[in-house]
């Protein structure tokens, strides 16, 4: 914690994202940090100074009650960065690779990148516990792979009127036929 003697420890379990962590949120009514809301608190991935805002959003009965937000590659995250209006700080490529904002991790698988983070936050004294958890990152129905959350561009057709037009041919010898017919 920057001025004072304090620290201030946040889980996660994707230590792989700090490098775009834009502020630590807790909530207004957790008495355990209302003295220390608006100081500046360091991130131990890159040493950047980042703020310990307040919001209530966050659980206070979850983990320690201190959040990391990281607006580019979380969901909710994403809409305390927009309310805060944040930058978007997106730390990981599209090919889960870490980008050049990760310093000495560019290029790196984010895996073998959570691995030497973790270790380096070890060694630099600042890790407290390691534990193993059930996390709400989601996965591929087909492939099981973990599905990265971060900010991309998204694309929408309205459906309606193609499915109209679909639906007007579906008449006579010229239609469509589906198999197994069922799904026709």
């Amino acid at each position: 914690m920057v001025g004072t003697d304090k620290s201030l420890i946040v889980a996660t379990t994707r230590p792989e994202t700090m490098f775009g962590d834009t502020a630590v949120f807790v909530n207004p009514k957790d008495k355990r940090y209302a003295d220390i809301v608006g100081k500046m608190v360091i991130n131990p991935a890159n040493g950047e100074e980042i703020p310990l805002m307040a919001d209530e959003y966050v659980d206070i009965s979850f983990g320690t009650g201190a959040m990391k937000c990281t607006p580019a590659h979380d969901p909710n995250d994403f809409l305390l960065g927009k309310k805060y209006g944040f930058k978007f700080i997106k730390c990981i490529d599209e090919t889960a690779h870490m980008n050049e904002i990760a310093g000495p991790y560019k290029g790196m698988d984010r895996y073998e990148c959570r691995k030497a983070l973790v270790d380096k936050i070890k060694e630099d004294g600042h890790l407290v516990k390691i534990e193993k958890i059930v996390h709400s990152v989601g996965h591929s129905e087909r492939s099981d792979s973990v599905v990265e959350p971060m900010l991309s561009k998204q694309w929408f057709v309205k459906m309606k009127p193609l499915a109209e037009k679909v639906l007007a041919t579906q008449k006579g010898s010229d239609k469509v036929n589906f198999v197994p017919r069922r799904f026709e």
